[in-house]
């Protein structure tokens, strides 16, 4: 671990040393400490008499205190001036504020190990933080913290991270606010975050562990300031948890999804962080999309690493050996041509679920995702499920029931008709019903004169008797014409399909 000048400085003052003049670079490091002896190195902390040192002062930092019996300690790039008339204490102090530190780190790495788990590395790191701290996951599981009590402020948080193991969800939502928050969020680097509003400061590092389990450690400003000091040793707190082998029994994004897909029940308040992690607390619907690498020429595990270099939305994971992403809804467009784009370089295409809200039929989703792989039959890379929802519906439908009980009895006797004679007659209503009974539009859309399409009409009501008046029968005789249409799975020629499907 690095101790700095500051980190001294921080350290002589808890030991009673009043601060008279400090000027220069607080974050210098030092490599230890010695009694001025003629010479500045420029790594120690050198301890002297102000009338001894005082020529090491830059003009612009006099005037300084002139009582000779205050003790400087000083390097080349900076001071500081300590009200103190004892030269051996303050060299004492300094010699015991490099051991303190030092210490630190090595009473960590000699839990570690031993190996500790996180509750007994965060007992050691207390003392020196002499504030409230927590370890926890960006799902919101807390596996340690400190026996130390924050102020009036975050005290309810506190006590829902000691009785529930969990911290609040509208917490990351104040640390949101942060304009470091993402520099913690996308590396390892410990900041400090200041709510000047809420008269709150905390220092937050990030650990990356396996399997898309992020660990982080949070110290809470209470009984002392934190400041650079605080951040050292954090940082040296987060490298031994980097160190420890100890197993950590969280779910990661990937497995929570999973669990999900596999119809196990999910806490509602993990759903609810895990989003808050992704960033999709506020949003209201999702898509599932589902990837088939159709040459063969890459694994899963491959595919779904390409979609997580390459796609700057989503969350992508593997389950049960399929690559799978999960997206906003309002994401679809530009997810789409990213895709499209990936695609060009890689062969695999892609089936997207219908838009949902709820997570507890998540295997529903990867169904219609990969259903409408299946419907496209590798016309399209990209294949919407919304695009194929009568056909989708059909499937549905004849897995709880023979559909050709749910069909109009005038769509059957038309259909009979048609395979018998040749004729039209099915497609014909059905396409002057999907027009409003507009007869010219109708016309026009089947490619027949006016009166060709009257005579149609008028043949179809000598074989069935239809009140089209009534919305009800027009929108039965639709429906069944669409799923008979949907189970021929033809839509090219939908006359052929309806004939051919009455001889099932």
């Amino acid at each position: 671990m690095d101790i700095s000048a500051a980190m001294i400085k921080d350290r002589l003052i808890q030991q009673g040393c009043k601060i008279l003049k400090q000027a220069g670079e607080a974050d210098t490091l030092l490599s230890g400490v010695k009694l001025f002896d003629g010479d500045l190195s420029p790594d120690y902390l050198t301890i002297g008499q102000w009338g001894d040192l005082q020529r090491f002062v830059p003009e612009t930092e006099r005037p300084v205190p002139v009582e000779s019996k205050k003790i400087m300690c000083i390097l080349q790039d900076m001071f500081f001036i300590v009200d103190d008339p004892s030269l051996p204490r303050i060299f004492n102090l300094s010699m015991d504020a490099f051991q303190f530190y030092r210490n630190f780190e090595s009473d960590l790495m000699r839990a570690v190990y031993k190996g500790a788990d996180m509750q007994g590395l965060l007992d050691i790191a207390e003392p020196y933080f002499d504030n409230p701290a927590f370890i926890a996951n960006w799902h919101g599981e807390v596996f340690a913290f400190t026996k130390g009590f924050a102020d009036a402020d975050f005290r309810p948080a506190w006590s829902h991270i000691v009785t529930k193991r969990r911290l609040p969800l509208s917490s990351v939502q104040v640390l949101r606010n942060s304009p470091h928050y993402y520099t913690v969020t996308h590396s390892n680097t410990a900041s400090i975050f200041r709510f000047p509003e809420k008269n709150f400061t905390c220092i937050i590092g990030k650990l990356d562990k396996a399997r898309d389990f992020h660990l982080y450690l949070q110290v809470m400003q209470y009984k002392t300031p934190v400041n650079e000091t605080t951040r050292v040793l954090a940082t040296a707190m987060i490298e031994a948890l980097a160190y420890s082998s100890h197993s950590y029994e969280a779910t990661s994004l990937s497995e929570l999804f999973c669990d999900l897909l596999n119809g196990t029940p999910v806490e509602k308040d993990k759903i609810a962080w895990v989003l808050a992690a992704l960033g999709w607390e506020e949003c209201e619907k999702f898509l599932l999309l589902s990837f088939w690498n159709s040459e063969g020429a890459l694994t899963a595990e491959v595919l779904c690493g390409e979609l997580k270099n390459f796609m700057t939305r989503g969350y992508s994971f593997i389950w049960r050996e399929h690559p799978v992403m999960l997206i906003r809804e309002s994401d679809l467009a530009e997810t789409i041509a990213e895709i499209r784009q990936l695609i060009s370089e890689l062969s695999f295409v892609c089936g997207v679920s219908m838009p949902f809200s709820g997570w507890d039929e998540l295997d529903v989703q990867f169904i219609q995702a990969e259903a409408a792989i299946r419907y496209c039959k590798g016309a399209n890379p990209v294949s919407l499920c919304a695009d194929h929802v009568w056909t989708y519906l059909t499937e549905q439908l004849e897995q709880i029931a023979n559909v050709s009980q749910l069909y109009h009895p005038a769509v059957i006797a038309l259909a009979e008709y048609d395979q018998k004679k040749g004729s039209q007659l099915l497609y014909t209503l059905y396409a002057y019903l999907a027009n409003e009974r507009g007869l010219s539009v109708t016309a026009e859309k089947l490619f027949v004169h006016r009166n060709t399409l009257l005579h149609r009409l008028s043949r179809i009501k000598d074989i069935v008797q239809l009140d089209l008046d009534n919305m009800d029968v027009r929108e039965h005789i639709m429906l069944s014409y669409r799923m008979l249409e949907s189970a021929g799975r033809d839509n090219s020629n939908p006359e052929r399909t309806v004939s051919s499907l009455m001889n099932l």
